[in-house]
């Protein structure tokens, strides 16, 4: 009999774009960062209670962070585990996630702006940076999580980030 773990696979993989303020509206630039994400275990777990019903929390945020990286080597990511729980720092976070489902997969839309931090708002204020990202439910669940390699995150750098992940179902 097989386990219902190898009846479906929850995979997630997200794309941070470059944003451009173009006439007042946001447009995706080139491309920051794309890979794969994992899916933590509570998120998992709220799948399950979501397809049978006895959970009605959905994923209905996203929020970045500089927490994701030592200060000493921002260029290298902590590897986040499937236990996590939380971001190590964030920054922002917004439930604008615009949600689009295309068969199996369901992508989330959010922008993040670079003139809606301060240099306090940092773990350092000389390193403004982000280095993870995370999904969350609507009763705050961290659903997924990603670190990556530090993104310059002033309004000297860019506009902000565009964040689009999406969550397959196999």
């Amino acid at each position: 009999m097989k386990k219902m773990q190898d009846l479906f696979d929850i995979r997630g993989f997200l794309t941070l774009f470059e944003a451009k303020g173009e006439r007042g509206a946001l447009s995706k630039g080139r491309i920051l960062h794309a890979d794969r994400n994992i899916v933590t275990t509570l998120g998992r777990e709220r799948v399950a209670s979501l397809i049978t019903g006895l959970s009605a929390n959905f994923v209905d945020q996203m929020a970045i962070g500089d927490g994701g990286a030592p200060q000493g080597d921002l260029l290298v990511p902590i590897v986040p585990v499937l236990s996590d729980t939380a971001l190590v720092h964030e920054l922002r976070r917004t439930p604008s996630v615009n949600p689009v489902v295309v068969g199996q997969v369901l992508t989330f839309t959010a922008s993040f702006l670079t003139a809606s931090l301060t240099p306090i708002d940092f773990i350092s204020p000389l390193n403004q940076v982000i280095n993870e990202a995370g999904l969350f439910c609507i009763d705050n669940t961290l659903f997924a999580r990603k670190t990556f390699p530090s993104i310059p995150f002033s309004p000297g750098d860019r506009v902000g980030v565009i964040a689009e992940w999406s969550i397959e179902v196999l």
